[in-house]
């Protein structure tokens, strides 16, 4: 595909930047344009920006972009989530646009985009709640029906967005268990409790730091400053199994390690070498820190299913539905689906709760640990109320005015 121009180019806010290009002339709409999907870019000069948007012309050159007809909503929803292919860089952000589309087209089959109304649409999601949808997933499809309308009346497609007067209320979260500092000993203990292997470094690792989990399945030895005790965060690594740029620029900097994370990493690195040298590979400081048995990175999508396994075994997660039950040495184990309990990427809460709620860290130090561009990001939505603190404030409180 033949991008001409330098595209369009806007700062939304500071460091902030939202690009997109013309993809030339619509073959079924005469006088209208086609225009790929707007990318947002963080950095803080425009020719950062510039830089990033040539990168990004190049993804879409690489396209084969076949001219879908646009006419019905499930095709608009093919076209434009063609060009999202190229435009997302997250594989889990893609996976799940992907299924977006897919519910969005069952609602909708064959409906002409410029007859949908929000009569339409909400008689679409009256028919899904008959058919026992949840009202989170409903929530999920409108927000994205948005997403792709307001495409629609970019490319001229219609004049207005029928789905922003539909309104869906958001659900309320599901509680999650964000362990107290008992918990997290005992998981700390039953973790510790396993022989060494990857997964158990893995654990360790973000238990102790709170890094995201993409993030540690990306580490290398390199990465690793033992001298310095921290480690360097510069990339992560995804359930597609590619090294990718972090989530923002604010995530690559250094993230400091305690002195027992210090201790597990090097009885890890010796363990690693020895297991290495038996099938005759070197561990070099390329090499990752959570490495499969052949001293490659290994597959997230296989550390998850060890993870809710080991959860449920101690204590930290249920199966909704077993489907599996054994014993070994005595204890009985079971296997399921519709897990529920603590996931990897809860540690990022549970570290900031825990630091803001137990130990008292200022906001600044806490923002420096997550490694977020803003202090009030940390606190808004990665720290939970800790209710012993608010029974000791009340009393406090009511000291203070005796």
């Amino acid at each position: 595909m033949d991008i001409k121009g330098k595209g369009s180019l806007r700062e939304r806010s500071k460091g902030v930047w939202i690009g997109r290009f013309n993809l030339g002339s619509d073959p079924e709409r005469p006088g209208k344009y086609l225009y790929s999907p707007s990318r947002t870019f963080h950095c803080r000069h425009e020719w950062e920006a510039r830089k990033l948007m040539e990168e990004y012309r190049r993804e879409l050159s690489e396209m084969e972009l076949p001219h879908l007809p646009t006419d019905t909503l499930d095709r608009y929803c093919d076209s434009w989530l063609k060009l999202r292919e190229g435009a997302s860089g997250s594989p889990r952000t893609l996976e799940r646009e992907r299924l977006d589309v897919r519910h969005i087209k069952e609602l909708f089959p064959n409906v002409k985009i410029k007859k949908l109304t929000p009569t339409v649409i909400k008689a679409a999601y009256e028919d899904a709640k008959e058919a026992k949808r949840f009202d989170k997933e409903l929530y999920q499809i409108n927000k994205r029906l948005r997403q792709i309308l307001n495409s629609a009346v970019e490319d001229g497609l219609i004049p207005r967005n029928p789905a922003k007067k539909v309104v869906i209320p958001k659900p309320k979260p599901e509680e999650k268990d964000y362990l107290d500092p008992s918990r997290l000993s005992l998981f700390s203990d039953a973790l510790l409790s396993l022989p060494w292997r990857e997964e158990k470094i893995c654990s360790l690792i973000l238990l102790h730091t709170g890094i995201r989990p993409g993030e540690a399945y990306a580490l290398s030895w390199k990465s690793c400053s033992f001298s310095k005790s921290r480690l360097y965060i510069d990339v992560q690594y995804s359930n597609d199994m590619v090294l990718r740029k972090p989530k923002s620029e604010a995530s690559e900097d250094w993230v400091a390690i305690d002195s027992a994370l210090w201790a597990y990493l090097l009885m890890w690195k010796t363990e690693q070498k020895q297991q290495l040298e038996l099938i005759g590979i070197e561990q070099t400081e390329e090499a990752p820190i959570v490495s499969n048995a052949f001293g490659e990175r290994f597959d997230p999508t296989n550390y998850g299913r060890w993870f809710r396994n080991f959860c449920v075994d101690n204590g930290f997660g249920t199966y909704t539905i077993v489907t599996k039950t054994f014993n070994r040495k005595g204890k009985t184990y079971t296997r399921g689906k519709g897990y529920e309990g603590l996931c990897p990427n809860m540690f990022r809460d549970i570290q900031a709760t825990t630091m803001v709620g137990h130990l008292d860290v200022d906001p600044r130090t806490l923002q420096s640990r997550m490694r977020h561009s803003d202090p009030t990001i940390s606190l808004r939505y990665y720290t939970h109320p800790v209710i012993e603190n608010e029974y000791r404030a009340a009393e406090g409180f009511a000291n203070l005015i005796a």
